[in-house]
């Protein structure tokens, strides 16, 4: 079984903005957990102009993320989810480079040209994948 933070939680009710880079996670273990883990990104409060547009998981072998940071995957928030309300906007399994125990999201925002974004929180976390019976 991984090792894994207590929280497991990326970031709560933060900001959107152009770009948004979440807290760290610490995975404990170095290498492939056991269970895949799922990442959920809400956006918990809406838009009023702009959207998220991206969202995309890095992994590094050290907090400060110096150095040797993994660009793991990369979600484009599918265009039919209104964000003008609260929605689930990404959901996805975690890949991590074997070695890299340290997580985090960079959320990407755009607004359309001549305009400022403006709204929007994200609340973002780590949890187990559902498991189906066999």
């Amino acid at each position: 079984m991984a090792n894994i933070d207590a929280e497991l939680m990326f970031c709560e009710n933060k900001a959107v903005a152009a770009s948004v880079t979440s807290d760290v996670i610490e995975l404990g273990c170095v290498g492939n957990a056991v269970t895949p883990l799922l990442v959920n990104v809400v956006l918990t409060e809406a838009m009023s102009v702009g959207r998220v547009d991206m969202v995309k998981l890095q992994s590094a072998p050290a907090s400060t993320f110096a150095a040797n940071v993994v660009d793991e995957i990369t979600v484009s928030t599918p265009a039919s989810v209104s964000q003008t309300s609260p929605a689930q906007l990404a959901q996805f399994y975690a890949p991590i480079k074997f070695g890299n125990k340290y997580v985090r999201l960079v959320m990407t925002a755009s607004a359309p040209q001549g305009s400022t974004l403006s709204g929007g929180k994200l609340t973002a976390w780590l949890g187990d994948a559902p498991r189906f019976p066999q």
